[in-house]
């Protein structure tokens, strides 16, 4: 995702360079946990993923400022 950003827009910043890093580790591991959804509330894992995404997502947040 980031290459293709770079690709098509003007070059990109260190600040907009982190929080599309930060944007893309959130979507993987939404990605992953959706997958595995199943395994994950078997687990138990579920509140521990939830805290882990919303701890994400808020990094993202905050790089975007």
């Amino acid at each position: 995702m980031m290459i293709l950003a770079g690709i098509c827009s003007a070059p990109l910043g260190p600040r907009q360079i982190a929080w599309l890093a930060a944007t893309e580790a959130r979507v993987k591991s939404t990605m992953f946990m959706i997958t595995g959804f199943k395994e994950v509330k078997m687990l138990g894992l579920a509140p521990d993923y939830m805290h882990n995404l919303q701890k994400l997502r808020l990094t993202e947040v905050e790089l975007g400022r």
